[in-house]
């Protein structure tokens, strides 16, 4: 059985795509190769990545919003509360404005893809696919680091919560 050229070529790709997160240059690389060279699909290709990024950031701190709501309601009944359980309710908190803040300086500010001028007009379309994917990538880390510190501050609170409702008595 011989290989054709059209399966060779639709193997190209699938060879790409196994080396494409290995560095910005073979992930530019495979992108541009996506879509035939065209330097404006694959920028926009990358643009719409950093979307789904603001979009996660927003719902994170829509999520931090409803928390510290919720926190400013309950701060004078835990007043009250035994000194373990303010200090992991104050600690879950911290992390949840943490991820907040996170949100906000690396997803959320603005970082405009054509800051980074390319150093020739020859590489211009691979260059500018190169500085928008090492946006997109520090953008996705700030939204892991964001989600994580949500997470622990989730957990840190319903730990909480736990020690109330089965450590002390009546839940006070």
């Amino acid at each position: 059985m011989s290989v054709t050229d059209e399966q060779k070529s639709l193997k190209k790709p699938l060879e790409a795509a196994t080396t494409a997160g290995s560095s910005r240059d073979q992930e530019a690389d495979f992108i541009l190769s996506l879509v035939a060279d065209d330097g404006y699909h694959a920028f926009s290709l990358v643009a719409q990545q950093i979307n789904v990024s603001h979009g996660h950031a927003t719902s994170i701190l829509q999520l931090v919003a409803i928390v510290s709501a919720i926190s400013g309601a309950l701060l004078p009944q835990l007043s009250s509360k035994p000194i373990d359980v303010r200090i992991i309710t104050m600690l879950g908190l911290c992390f949840i404005l943490g991820s907040g803040i996170a949100s906000v300086i690396g997803v959320l500010r603005p970082t405009w893809v054509t800051e980074i001028k390319p150093k020739s007009q020859k590489d211009f379309p691979r260059e500018m696919v190169q500085n928008a994917i090492k946006i997109r990538s520090t953008k996705s880390k700030f939204v892991m680091l964001s989600a994580g510190c949500l997470i622990i501050g989730l957990l840190l609170y319903g730990l909480s919560a736990y020690y109330v409702l089965f450590f002390y008595p009546g839940g006070q």
